[in-house]
């Protein structure tokens, strides 16, 4: 595989903080989403130097809404596979 075609099919690294608009975009969920994890606690409310919500990208991936840094995604489907 081409180092070219290997870049298209492993996913972007992310900061290890996002935005609420960042984690929008990561995990295709809607802005009321993100928040609604927040509230409930499933991921951690984390406040930037400019005052705006931030997710952990840790959070994100512990919880499966993005892939780990080795590029695996832990979401479960209760034994279906979506993918295959």
């Amino acid at each position: 595989m081409t180092g070219e075609a290997e870049r298209e099919k492993s996913p972007p690294k992310l900061p290890a903080s996002l935005t609420v608009t960042e984690a929008m975009a990561a995990t295709e969920l809607s802005e009321k989403a993100i928040r609604r994890r927040i509230e409930r606690g499933q991921l951690r409310k984390l406040t930037g130097r400019d005052g705006r919500i931030r997710v952990a990208r840790a959070d994100l991936e512990a919880v499966g809404l993005v892939p780990t840094e080795g590029g695996t995604l832990r979401r479960s489907f209760g034994g279906f596979d979506p993918f295959g």
